[in-house]
């Protein structure tokens, strides 16, 4: 009769059936394409006011886990991404060391939602595979006000630029723009604008090192791309959902439609429905994991 702890080992070793769905889909697919496969998945659909669901510095060390033990790394990463956005010095960070790690041999998957700093991620890769249904975001900071909580960086600096028009507009409106202005402390622009700006530089660079490298005019199609999308009145909302046309024909980025390829689209769209049931049947709010079966798991913090 085997002991205790062998019975609980034994337990332990068994996957869980929504584990092991996933685990099966994403071998499948890094064995159709011959590449590496990693998802990043928060759970925001199902469990949105969990911080955990937010790109994170932590996430650094989901990422090294799940890279390494990756052998042959030239067969370059398919990187499955399902986020509503996060930190900007995260997101930055991630991309370099996936660069570093990948040679920048990277395709992005987008399945459904890769918003704000997803977007920028997806913008650090040499192409972008969406469906009719899959969406990308404005890549717009969101800055912490205390008592308030996140607001968009260039929302607040568009209000700020409209309450000192009124000031200059109409002399009579001056003492009420003073009250208005009051509300903005200078160190509050600043962040702003310095947050938008890494943002725009950052994404203008990936673009141009990456996915538009190999074009005589890089410079000039990063610049435009990168200039839409941190531009608020160009996009108009944070939450506004940028779909496969809009990035292909404005944005002018190199996206392949999943539609093109049927069985890379089943396989694509099972794991990210695998991932969906995994988020609706358990704590689990992150999910990272490659084709080899190695995840890094972050349970609910609420």
């Amino acid at each position: 009769m085997p002991s205790w702890n062998e019975i609980v080992e034994r337990a332990r070793s068994i996957p869980l059936p929504h584990d092991q769905v996933r685990k099966d889909y994403i071998g499948q697919l890094s064995s159709y394409t011959g590449r590496h496969t990693i998802c990043y998945y928060a759970g925001f659909l199902s469990k949105s006011h969990d911080p955990a669901c937010q790109i994170l510095d932590a996430d650094m060390n989901a990422f090294m886990s799940v890279v390494h033990g990756l052998q042959n790394r030239d067969r370059g990463l398919d990187l499955i991404l399902h986020t509503l956005g996060g930190d900007i010095a995260a997101s930055e960070s991630i991309m370099q060391y996936l660069k570093q790690m990948f040679n920048s041999d990277i395709r992005t998957f987008v399945p459904q939602i890769a918003m704000s700093a997803g977007t920028s991620i997806a913008c650090a890769s040499k192409e972008i595979w969406m469906g009719k249904q899959s969406s990308l975001g404005p890549i717009d900071p969101q800055i912490f006000i205390p008592g308030q909580g996140y607001a968009a960086a260039m929302a607040i600096l568009e209000e700020f630029e409209s309450v000192q028009n009124l000031a200059k507009s109409d002399p009579d409106l001056v003492a009420l723009a003073q009250v208005l202005i009051s509300r903005f402390p200078l160190t509050l622009v600043v962040g702003c604008q310095s947050a938008v700006e890494w943002s725009r530089s950052a994404t203008k660079e990936n673009l141009e090192q990456v996915m538009f490298a190999s074009l005589p005019n890089a410079s000039d199609l990063a610049t435009t791309a990168s200039e839409l999308l941190c531009d608020h009145r160009e996009t108009k909302s944070h939450s506004r959902h940028l779909g496969i046309d809009y990035c292909r024909d404005k944005l002018k980025l190199k996206v392949q439609a999943l539609e093109q390829d049927n069985t890379l689209q089943d396989l694509v769209l099972s794991i990210h429905h695998a991932y969906m049931l995994t988020f609706a049947s358990t704590d689990a709010v992150k999910i990272v994991e490659n084709n080899l079966g190695n995840a890094y798991v972050t349970g609910s913090s609420e």
